[in-house]
């Protein structure tokens, strides 16, 4: 995913903010991705953070939707928060 994000190493933790260093420990095993980092890092990678732990993308959730008579379900607003969620 690096490499379709950004050019290098060092590119990448510079765009998520931390320090190349930290990045290599990291992706080594040597250190821990804080949660913050797991956030900014599956953000800039367009992923979830449940992806970069598991390797899957987590199932669409459901939704159960209660209307009043006459009203209008707004199905793009509807996914619009899912995807928010997800």
């Amino acid at each position: 995913m690096i490499q379709q994000v950004a050019e290098s190493h060092t590119a990448f933790a510079a765009m998520v903010g931390i320090s190349k260093d930290k990045l290599s420990k990291s992706l080594a095993g040597s250190r821990r991705f804080t949660s913050l980092e797991l956030a900014l890092i599956a953000e800039a990678g367009g992923v979830t953070v449940d992806w970069l732990l598991t390797g899957k993308t987590p199932a669409r959730p459901s939704i159960a939707a209660r209307t009043t008579q006459g009203a209008v379900l707004d199905m793009p607003s509807v996914n619009e928060l899912i995807d928010r969620y997800l």
